[in-house]
């Protein structure tokens, strides 16, 4: 099966496609903010990061784009889905970048370690992992595996004005990402929303992005 040649008809029908986005340079892959796991526990507490999330608002609200999402978080199941992915970056990105988590998050270690095959076999792209899911990146690290060179994953706060710790960071061999309303390193609220030239997410020498609230 893993030797199994697909067209970019069959990945695409696999993935359920990659997700544009106007705001970054580069293509992502996203599921389904009402499935996160632990997001959904968040979204109950005021002042979380989750309680205010972009994913059940804008865009993310119509129902095309939810049943789409929805179907893109039960793809990552699929036996072919590693290949399949591979064949849409080779054959979408031309950025040199790539996100996962464009929204929802991380459903298991098996999910995390899927994404950590795509970035292996797309050593040609940068790849960005935002998450809350503590737990799977520990589960992760305790089981021995490591982050491809190419994925830079960054844990989120859970509160709002907060970031995470650099202890927990430095455990979990991760950076990391907060939304604060002033005291933010994120540029995009002052050029259109957009990254444009800005790749501070992707960057692993920067320890912290913190985004602006919005």
């Amino acid at each position: 099966m893993l030797n199994t040649t697909l067209s970019l008809d069959e990945a695409k029908q696999i993935t359920g496609g990659l997700i544009d986005s106007s705001k970054m340079p580069s293509f992502g892959y996203g599921s389904s903010a009402y499935d996160c796991k632990r997001g959904s526990k968040l979204s109950k507490i005021k002042g979380s990061v989750c309680s205010i999330c972009y994913g059940k608002k804008y865009r993310f609200r119509f129902p095309n784009v939810k049943k789409s999402l929805k179907l893109k978080g039960k793809a990552v199941k699929h036996p072919l889905w590693v290949k399949a992915m591979v064949v849409m970056i080779n054959a979408y990105e031309q950025s040199g970048y790539f996100r996962f988590a464009v929204t929802g998050d991380i459903q298991s270690l098996g999910e995390l370690l899927k994404i950590c095959a795509v970035c292996r076999l797309t050593p040609h792209i940068k790849h960005w992992l935002p998450t809350h899911e503590v737990g799977i990146i520990g589960a992760f690290k305790r089981a021995g595996f490591e982050f491809p060179e190419n994925l830079t994953v960054r844990l989120s706060a859970d509160m709002l004005e907060d970031v995470p710790s650099e202890a927990l960071m430095t455990s979990l061999g991760v950076l990391g990402g907060g939304v604060s309303k002033t005291n933010y390193n994120c540029p995009s609220s002052k050029q259109d929303n957009m990254c444009q030239k800005c790749r501070l997410c992707w960057n692993k020498d920067v320890k912290v992005v913190v985004y602006k609230q919005h």
